[in-house]
């Protein structure tokens, strides 16, 4: 998946499925530049397990946005 389908997508979610994509995009698009793969495997993941359980990658998002703001 690209960054437009990404884009896209995200045009289409619920506004909880919105704040997993702003809080991760920056991630996604920087790592991205660095290992197109990691990128690939880890938006893979997110959105898999975003269809399977919604709200589970909601709160890893934010748990990820908490850890940031501590380090």
């Amino acid at each position: 998946m690209t960054m437009e389908e990404m884009k896209n997508e995200a045009e289409t979610t619920s506004m909880v499925s919105m704040t997993l994509y702003t809080v991760m995009y920056p991630v996604f698009h920087e790592l991205e530049r660095v290992n197109l793969s990691a990128a690939q495997t880890l938006r893979t993941a997110f959105i898999k397990v975003r269809t399977w359980r919604g709200g589970a990658a909601f709160y890893k998002g934010r748990d990820m946005e908490r850890q940031s703001r501590l380090e």
